[in-house]
Formats: C-alpha cells, sequence, structure tokens
C-alpha cells in the first residue's frame, strides 16, 4: 500500500506540481518530502502522500482502539516504519503496537505529521525569504500563474522557495558573453548570470534597482522621515567631513528629520555579495557624517545579512520601526525586486537566443 502511494507520489504529484511551477528541472525523492513542510520551513504546506499516509493509519488505528474495533497488530507494525527516508525515525515516534495504543487521541494524525516535518526540516539547511508572500501566492488560483501581469512573479518565486532555480536559461555558456566580449569568453549561464550578465542591453538592470528605490520610498513616506529621492551629496552638503576632497555621492533616499543632526542614507543595490556590497557602500558616503544603510536585495529578492543581520535591523535599530511594518517592507521589495528579474530574465533570453543564433549562422559553436 504504501509503495503505491509513493509511486503516485513520484509519477503524477510531482510532475503535477512542477507543471503549476513552471519548472523542467530535476528532482531527487527527498523534493516530495519537503513540500509537506510548512512555508516557513520552506515547504508549501502540502499533504503529500509520503508523509501523510503513516499517520493517517496509524492515527486511525488510535481511534479505532477507544471504540473497541483493533486492527490486526501485524499491519500496524508493518505501518510504522512507512516514513520518508528523510524523515529518518523521529525520537517520540511509535516503535511498536504498545506505543500507539499510548498515543494521544487529541488530533493523533496531526502531532504525527509534525514529528515528521520536524525531522525533515532538520536534515535541510532551508533559508526563507518573506513567507507572507509565499502564503499570498499559495492563496491565490494556480491555474492563473503567469496570466495576470501581477503576478508574473509568483513562479520564480515558488520556485526558489522550494529550492528549485528561479530561472532556467536552456544555454550552458552565455551566447552574449562569447559574442560581446573582447576575448569571447565562455561563461557558465547560470540563472544568476542571466539577470547580472554585464552584456545585457536595454539597461533593465537600473530599471530593477529604481523600482526597489521607489518602493522604499512609498512606504517609508507614511512614517516621520522626511524622505528625499536621488539626492546628491558633496563638497557644500551640510554634512561634508572634508571640504577640500572633490568627492560626490547620489543617495537613493535621503532621510531626515526633526530634532535629529544625523541623516540616514539608504543605498540600493541588487547582489548576492552581502559583505562586499555593504562595505562599499559605507565606503562610498565616508566623506559624510550621514548614517549609511545598505539596503542590499539577494537576486531571489530576500535580505541579504552578514551574520545574520541586514537592512531590515537596522531599520528597526535607526529608523525606530516596529517588526511588522519592516517585515511588510521586506515583503514589497521582494514583490518589486522579482516582477523586474521577471523582466531582466526575458530580455536576457530573447538577446541570448539572437546572440547563439546569430552564432550558428556564422559558423560557430556555442
Amino acid at each position: 500500500m504504501f509503495e503505491s502511494q509513493l509511486d503516485f507520489e513520484q509519477q503524477k504529484v510531482v510532475p503535477a506540481i512542477l507543471k503549476l511551477l513552471q519548472s523542467s528541472a530535476e528532482t531527487d525523492k527527498d523534493f516530495a518530502a519537503r513540500l509537506c513542510l510548512p512555508v516557513s520551513q520552506g515547504g508549501l504546506g502540502l499533504a503529500m502522500p509520503s508523509v501523510v499516509w503513516a499517520p493517517a493509519y496509524l492515527g486511525a488505528a488510535r481511534q479505532l482502539i477507544e471504540l473497541k474495533v483493533e486492527r490486526p497488530e501485524a499491519l500496524i507494525q508493518d505501518a510504522l516504519p512507512c516514513i520518508p527516508a528523510l524523515a529518518a525515525t523521529p525520537k517520540d515516534w511509535p516503535t511498536s503496537y504498545g506505543d500507539v495504543r499510548k498515543l494521544s487521541l487529541e488530533s493523533t494524525q496531526k502531532k504525527l505529521v509534525r514529528l515528521l516535518q520536524d525531522n525533515i526540516s532538520s536534515q535541510l539547511t532551508v533559508s526563507v525569504d518573506s513567507p507572507n508572500v509565499i502564503r499570498s501566492l499559495l492563496a491565490a488560483d494556480p491555474a492563473a500563474m503567469g496570466r495576470n501581469p501581477c503576478d508574473e512573479g509568483a513562479a520564480p518565486m515558488l520556485r526558489n522557495h522550494v529550492g528549485l532555480p528561479a530561472f532556467e536559461t536552456g544555454h550552458d555558456v552565455c551566447p552574449l558573453c562569447l559574442a560581446r566580449s573582447v576575448n569571447h569568453r565562455s561563461v557558465p549561464c547560470s540563472a544568476e548570470h542571466s539577470l547580472t550578465c554585464p552584456f545585457l542591453r536595454e539597461g533593465l538592470g537600473s530599471e530593477r534597482h529604481d523600482q526597489i528605490r521607489d518602493t522604499l520610498a512609498k512606504l517609508l513616506r507614511g512614517h516621520p522621515w522626511r524622505v528625499r529621492v536621488e539626492h546628491w551629496l558633496g563638497r557644500g552638503s551640510e554634512w561634508t567631513v572634508d571640504r577640500t576632497k572633490r568627492v560626490k555621492a547620489r543617495a537613493d533616499l535621503l532621510l531626515t528629520r526633526p530634532g535629529h543632526t544625523e541623516p540616514v542614507v539608504l543605498d540600493v543595490v541588487v547582489s548576492n555579495h552581502a559583505s562586499a556590497s555593504m562595505r562599499s557602500k559605507k565606503e562610498q558616503y565616508a566623506n559624510w557624517n550621514v548614517r549609511v544603510i545598505p539596503v542590499v536585495v539577494r537576486q531571489s529578492g530576500g535580505v541579504g545579512a552578514v551574520h545574520g543581520r541586514g537592512w531590515t535591523d537596522e531599520m528597526r535599530d535607526v529608523l525606530g520601526l516596529d517588526a511588522e511594518t519592516v517585515g511588510q517592507i521586506a515583503d514589497a521589495v521582494m514583490m518589486a525586486c522579482m516582477r523586474q528579474q521577471v523582466h531582466v530574465f526575458h530580455a536576457f533570453m530573447r538577446q541570448a537566443d539572437a546572440a547563439h543564433r546569430q552564432a550558428e549562422a556564422n559558423g560557430l559553436n556555442h
């Protein structure tokens, strides 16, 4: 019985979910177990057969025992080890018919499922970005995913959430780097490279940056801080340290507040290299008495952090915003970033495919 559930899961359920997520990526057997995890643990909260079968069978057996109707002990004993390999055997998992008889009658199946979920989660190293965004996407109509322009970032965000590539290029090496670089470099065409390729035209990287900046400005204007967008700092600025230096910087957002002598600069950068990006941004404003908060946004839309601390933590400490407000800002930034990432990726694919066709026409192999 359990083996047939596993076959059904791998041959029917997982392919159906991959189709909804618009992914052609290969998955291992552990992928199904991950899907059963709550959103906060990196899953989708789905009742996957391999995870719920044993808890359902054992939970029903416990209820029947209370009604003086007992299933054969051999069948119950056979059901006990029918759990996903990734779950191992949880510490409090029943190992005998006697253990099943001792299970609590209240929410038996739910508690057994939770034991498996916690063990599965402990085997995975998962960083969850903006779980509230993922929950809102799961509440939408899955059949409409990708048809509504407002939800164009939904599929990539869900793919990234469950450990699948957010974007799939279909090229082994980048056709743009091969065609447009001076020495025709062969650069692996990873999902990250497709979003950051230096030879991508149309200025979409700037649009992504500006969309995040404008999202922050809109949300912060409802608070006591005065928000100025694209504000230049130069030798004549009131916060300049050394007026002999011919340096200037353009702050994405400059925040000032009556009674606060030190303004706050928010500067946006989309990068997976949080430490280097933070250091670079702070060095950029070294000649001004300003508090710099580098808003490092990862390619996934998540908060770039060093030693577990990112720009959301600084917003709470420096701007005095509460955790709920900062969480809403982080969610909005993630949505803004991923929607723009979709545009960047589509532009990359158009240009990469065109470069690939041109190379083939010229008799070159990519």
